[in-house]
């Protein structure tokens, strides 16, 4: 028996016998798992994506998304402002600063000139009471190429008290003289300082007298009370060559620090309006320029601030709203979770619950827990388990009647109702020697005997995907391809008559265990046009086949009493499987309506059988089967 299922597992048009009970379980579905009879709760319990997590990730990342875009919109507004504001304020501020700036060289210079005719008469005394600021004075009048001082002014007790070389200060205004040149009515005014105690500047100029030029040097200190103000710009008071005259950092005017070569003193030179602003990069760090000319000897105002420092507040205030974000997202997330948890428990009720109908138990036991939609589709789901098992109950109880596979179809509603023509395999197989065997039995003994004999009869149709048409007696009658299924039709039918044989062997063994006598059976096929269908009366109805092939088939059942063996095939059937089974041809035979005779075919076993030892010829057969040299009349 072993050696034909491995025969028919092997063969060509039975592949799919092994798929097919795969099939059967999981129906190619993603939800084969909840399908699948030998997982735990636990196990279908653990899906892939947690649905309570997945609510959790979904609303915090549209939050987290929302805040995002909001902080980000606010901030890059907030900068905007800023930018703005500041872009205002320092103009304002440049324009102040640059008049005060103006007003006060103006004054020097003013000072200078109504002057200058004191400082030639050496009226020193009147001159310093005039203006403390001046610390030196000195008229230079040319000799050749050279400048030579004719008359000087010096506040000593300044000198005195930043410690000042006035031999140092004297050459440094004679090499002054020397690499710049002016024009009368020009103003040059430098960075004149000689160390890091002194910041001073100097107002160079020319009067009437083309060989003379006057020089006045002050001190800053009037100068820097106007850039005494507490502010994140820093202010540079810049001369024409691109050199610091006066800087809130004393150092950069010591060094008299050249920032010719930046950015914001080029974009100072080239403006034509004379004022603007920039944005910059020097050293690696961005920042935001505001530039104003000043009329008197070409100085320039330069205010700069850095980008990191301007928008501190901004960015402080995005970081805050950041650590709020975190903490709100953090507790909406608890939030969420405790929510979510709500929805996730009555569904994983519902997937244990649908786990429970998938093995076959339709007694779920579970309440709604809410009123709302999981509620609403948890009183539905009870009220779908309990017509699933009101239907399972009916199935069950109508496929003992009808064939299991007919029902599944008129459930599902994919039944055809009208007969059509199909060709088909019938076989008919009957117990020999019935009637004497029945005369020993009791009754219940008689049933129960049936029952069990054609339970196993029944199993050997179905794994070959066969449908029982009907009882007759002790009689099976079965049919292939009446209905659509897997294989071949003709070859799933002498299948059937083969493990027939095999499992009524293994029966015989356990009832002559039991002290009880042997049964035989023979099995007619034949393979032929019949017209399939629900054939009966309005009340009462069955599916089955009707036609000469299905009266050849019943005929050629009654032969193998004659022709003494336990399967016999018609020659329409053997002509579909002659390449896969050994059989003996036997001789010609009339049956009853038929007018020619028929041939027929004793079949000994499939040609691809693994078992060597099994019979080869029919004489050998009916020595395996016991087949008694003449066969009991009564049936």
């Amino acid at each position: 028996m072993f050696g034909l299922l491995n025969s028919m597992a092997e063969s060509k048009e039975n592949k799919l016998l092994e798929k097919y009970y795969e099939d059967k379980y999981t129906r190619n579905s993603k939800w084969a798992n909840i399908l699948n009879p030998e997982l735990t709760d636990e196990e279908i319990l653990t899906p892939r994506f947690n649905l309570q997590l997945k609510l959790v990730a979904i609303t915090s990342a549209i939050l987290f998304i929302v805040s995002v875009v909001i902080i980000s919109i606010a901030t890059y507004f907030f900068k905007k402002d800023t930018e703005i504001r500041l872009k205002e304020n320092e103009l304002k501020l440049i324009d102040i600063l640059s008049s005060s700036i103006s007003l006060q060289f103006s004054a020097n210079i003013q000072y200078l000139t109504e002057n200058y005719d004191q400082f030639k008469k050496q009226n020193l005394k009147e001159l310093k009471e005039k203006k403390e600021n001046l610390i030196y004075f000195v008229i230079l009048e040319k000799k050749l190429d050279t400048y030579n001082i004719k008359n000087q002014f010096k506040q000593k007790d300044f000198f005195e008290a930043n410690e000042i070389d006035e031999k140092v200060l004297e050459e440094n205004i004679l090499t002054h003289t020397k690499k710049n040149t002016i024009v009368p009515d020009y103003v040059l005014i430098k960075n004149a300082s000689l160390g890091q105690k002194n910041i001073l500047y100097l107002i160079d100029t020319q009067f009437n007298n083309k060989n003379e030029r006057v020089i006045g040097v002050f001190s800053t200190k009037s100068l820097s009370k106007l850039f005494e103000r507490k502010s994140i710009n820093k202010l540079a008071l810049v001369s024409e060559d691109g050199k610091i005259i006066f800087h809130p950092d004393p150092e950069k005017i010591f060094l008299q620090t050249d920032i010719s070569n930046t950015e914001i003193f080029t974009q100072a030179i080239q403006s034509k309006l004379g004022n603007g602003q920039i944005h910059y990069k020097e050293n690696n760090e961005k920042s935001i320029g505001t530039f104003k000319s000043i009329s008197i000897s070409n100085l320039f105002l330069i205010s700069t601030v850095s980008e990191e420092i301007l928008f501190e507040e901004v960015y402080r205030i995005r970081n805050r709203n950041i650590l709020i974000l975190i903490i709100c997202i953090s507790v909406s997330i608890g939030l969420i979770f405790l929510f979510a948890k709500t929805i996730s428990k009555p569904v994983l009720t519902l997937l244990r619950a649908t786990s429970r109908i998938a093995k076959g138990d339709f007694k779920i036991l579970i309440e709604p827990e809410y009123e709302d939609e999981i509620g609403l589709l948890t009183e539905n789901f009870i009220t779908m388990s309990k017509g699933l098992e009101e239907r399972e109950k009916i199935k069950d109880a109508f496929g003992r009647f009808v064939n299991p596979v007919i029902v599944e179809r008129i459930a599902s509603g994919t039944m055809d109702l009208d007969g059509e023509e199909k060709s088909v395999a019938i076989l008919f197989c009957d117990i020999r020697g019935f009637t004497p065997l029945s005369e020993n039995l009791e009754p219940h003994e008689l049933v129960e005997f049936l029952n069990e004999y054609l339970t196993i009869m029944v199993e050997c149709v179905e794994m070959t995907f066969g449908i029982v048409d009907k009882f007759i007696g002790d009689a099976i009658m079965a049919t292939w391809g009446a209905l659509p299924s897997i294989g071949n039709p003709a070859e799933n039918a002498i299948n059937t008559a083969l493990l027939m044989r095999f499992v009524l062997e293994d029966y015989n063994l356990k009832r002559e265990k039991a002290g009880k006598k042997r049964i035989r059976n023979g099995c007619g096929l034949n393979f032929g046009p019949v017209v399939a269908g629900q054939i009966g009366s309005v009340n009462k109805m069955e599916f089955t086949v009707i036609g000469d092939a299905v009266n050849l088939a019943s005929r050629v059942e009654s032969l193998t009493k004659e022709f003494r063996t336990d399967i016999l095939i018609t020659e329409s059937l053997f002509n579909e499987v002659k390449e896969i089974y050994l059989v003996e041809k036997m001789e010609e035979i009339y049956v009853k309506g038929k007018s020619k005779p028929q041939t027929v075919y004793a079949v000994i076993s499939r040609k691809d059988s693994p078992d060597k030892d099994y019979p080869k010829t029919l004489n050998e057969l009916r020595t395996v089967l016991k087949i008694p040299s003449k066969e009991i009349n009564n049936v």
